[in-house]
């Protein structure tokens, strides 16, 4: 996984997938409460996966529904 990670593409090659969605669920979590050492390359991942349009939308709306 590290080394497809490391090219700066996806899990599967240039296009998001929606295996993409969840490992970098995952490893954003898994990075958050120190599960796993935030390697750079994981880190990369999560942020290219955070800055997606739809990623943001998504930040939006669930900052939309916390404020209520």
């Amino acid at each position: 996984i590290e080394q497809q990670l490391a090219t700066g593409g996806w899990l599967c090659g240039e296009d998001f997938t929606v295996v993409d969605l969840l490992l970098a669920s995952y490893l954003g979590w898994y990075i958050q409460f120190q599960q796993i050492a935030p390697k750079p390359v994981y880190t990369a991942y999560v942020a290219r996966a955070h800055e997606r349009a739809a990623a943001q939308r998504a930040v939006q709306l669930d900052d939309a529904l916390i404020k209520g």
